[in-house]
């Protein structure tokens, strides 16, 4: 997986018994310290004493869900851990609730039922093809952007929908 020499997860999810499936597959595939909270407050309260290489953190959860975990971490001022990779696992994979959670900073998204190669790729995304951190005055998470930079580039302006013979008056 990656370069480092320890790598650690908190997992955050009000049931216990997916948290222990996590812990198993995130030991069988190399994550060598694996810590655990039962909600977002309890992770919280961790992450000011001990910084994981990354977070796995479910989106439907009381009374903070997975979402309103990841916002509250990147804007935290006093928490160390708010660049920390997050990946939120969710059976709810609509648009909408995808669009929330990278809004709110979460880096990768598995769908459940989750499988030992989805995690796989989600985890080699984090750790090993990292988009760039973002602090800006709306948003605090990784790039949104996900296509390389000049793919495709034939002009001035970098939407694709702009036309290839528009140009910018500058007078």
């Amino acid at each position: 997986m990656a370069d480092e020499a320890r790598i650690t997860a908190l997992i955050i999810d009000d049931n216990a018994h997916m948290r222990s499936i996590l812990i198993t597959l995130l030991h069988a595939v190399g994550v060598d310290e694996t810590r655990q909270a039962s909600d977002g407050a309890e992770a919280m309260s961790m992450l000011l004493v001990w910084h994981p290489t990354f977070i796995v953190v479910d989106q439907n959860m009381q009374p903070m869900n997975g979402t309103a975990f990841a916002r509250q971490l990147r804007a935290a001022r006093n928490n160390p851990c708010t660049a920390v990779p997050i990946i939120m696992l969710t059976a709810h994979t609509e648009r909408a609730i995808v669009e929330t959670a990278r809004d709110a900073g979460i880096d990768e998204i598995l769908a459940k039922p989750i499988s030992a190669k989805a995690l796989m790729q989600r985890l080699n995304a984090i750790l090993n093809e990292r988009r760039p951190f973002v602090r800006a005055t709306t948003y605090v998470g990784p790039d949104r952007r996900r296509r390389k930079a000049g793919h495709g580039y034939r002009g001035p302006k970098r939407r694709i929908d702009d036309r290839q013979d528009d140009t910018y008056d500058l007078d």
